[in-house]
């Protein structure tokens, strides 16, 4: 006879694609009330149904008994996965699965790139399961086992502040420009989104967060111009220097350091991704100042 049981890492990879297309589904509008009204039903579906029915499966005996996943201490011990253990050994297995598929993905193996996609959606599973349960220094620890990119796609989930959750953004941007020269080195794999593409998705949803993450990268440039897709970092700097966010000081700062730094040549205006359009990175800083043009000119803001 065969085991009729559910499998709580697969349940983990469900809800963490559930919230992924609640997120996407949010950020969507249409003219049409036919379309609105679609696009409505399903984030109600996914939010009150989907999610919901995924949650008290979780919550059930049949996963939460000894055998499948339990908390036990410290550590969290993690059963029916590839890396039957504790969180460390699971995230490593995790970290080198990563680590594979982006190379085979990068040399464009058939298949790399749903293997990226579900391991990207158990990285996410496991800092969704952590969340709240860790202290600053086991969170550390975990971050610093991993590759930056894998350690992003965790931060991501991990139910931090919004000043936590830019700094550590930070400091996984750091580790991977220290890596420039590593063959490892996501930076280095092109037409991948890489640690830069996701930080800059993080704090783009979280303008405190955008606002911390602008002034980290206002005082050190050197990990800008790195994103794969080079809208989503200017995307990040415009929530984090928009009137409302952040100071005129604070928002002209930005501007004068990233001058100062494009000046010097220390940047790439990299290929977009997936057909995007953004301006040059030179370009883009006319429109970083424009909100604030008024405000320094002295002239009031008149509404056409």
């Amino acid at each position: 006879m065969s085991l009729l049981a559910y499998d709580p890492d697969r349940l983990l990879s469900l809800r963490s694609l559930l919230q992924t297309a609640l997120t996407e589904l949010e950020a969507i509008r249409s003219p049409d009330p036919i379309a609105a009204a679609a696009i409505r039903g399903a984030r109600v579906t996914l939010r009150d149904a989907c999610l919901p029915a995924v949650a008290r499966v979780l919550q059930c005996s049949a996963v939460t008994a000894p055998g499948w996943w339990w908390d036990a201490g410290p550590a969290l011990v993690i059963a029916g996965t590839d890396a039957a253990g504790d969180v460390g050994a699971w995230a490593d297995d995790l970290a080198q699965r990563w680590t594979t598929a982006a190379q085979a993905e990068a040399l464009g193996e058939p298949g790399a790139a749903l293997s990226l996609q579900a391991v990207a959606g158990q990285l996410r599973a496991l800092g969704a399961l952590l969340a709240g349960d860790v202290s600053a220094a086991d969170i550390d620890r975990l971050l610093d086992s991993m590759p930056p990119v894998a350690a992003a796609h965790v931060l991501g989930a991990l139910g931090l502040g919004d000043v936590e959750l830019a700094e550590r953004g930070y400091a996984l941007l750091r580790r991977e420009y220290a890596a420039i020269d590593d063959t490892s080195s996501t930076f280095l794999l092109p037409g991948l989104a890489n640690t830069a593409d996701i930080v800059a998705t993080l704090v783009i949803r979280r303008p405190a967060a955008a606002r911390r993450w602008t002034e980290l990268v206002t005082a050190d440039p050197y990990v800008l111009y790195r994103a794969a897709d080079r809208a989503l970092e200017q995307r990040a700097l415009r929530v984090g220097t928009r009137p409302g966010v952040a100071s005129a000081d604070a928002a002209l700062a930005t501007v004068s350091a990233l001058a100062e730094h494009l000046h010097h040549g220390a940047f790439i205006d990299r290929p977009l991704l997936g057909g995007r359009e953004a301006p040059t990175w030179h370009d883009f800083l006319g429109e970083l100042a424009a909100p604030w043009l008024p405000e320094l000119s002295g002239s009031p803001d008149v509404e056409p």
